[in-house]
């Protein structure tokens, strides 16, 4: 009896491990997502991102990550959380911040 309780436990396990998001899928997700709403929140579609946190799991389908945005002379920086269902992953982006980088602090001259 144990045998077959602990070959259960060990095919569940395994079963629920599987089902967990696949981290790097994720990113891809947030990183479209957060695409789109650089073009409305900073009018804006020549940009360059970069994940400025791990992507961290908030549960067995869920991970959230911050992502930083910079073009157009502004950044900006993105919390994101993403959510698997049935294998869709859905993202949504939230502003943290935003602010204006003129072209000479973007571009500092060397002497």
């Amino acid at each position: 009896m144990k045998k077959y309780l602990i070959g259960s436990l060990i095919v569940f396990l395994t079963a629920c491990a599987s089902t967990f998001p696949n981290g790097k899928m994720h990113e891809e997700k947030a990183q479209e997502a957060v695409g789109k709403r650089v073009q409305f929140d900073m009018d804006c579609k020549d940009v360059q991102m970069v994940l400025i946190s791990d992507v961290t799991r908030l549960g067995q389908q869920m991970t959230s990550m911050s992502i930083g945005v910079t073009g157009c002379e502004k950044k900006a920086t993105y919390y994101v959380e993403c959510v698997s269902n049935w294998g869709k992953i859905t993202c949504t982006p939230q502003l943290n911040s935003m602010q204006a980088v003129s072209s000479s602090a973007a571009n500092p001259e060397i002497k």
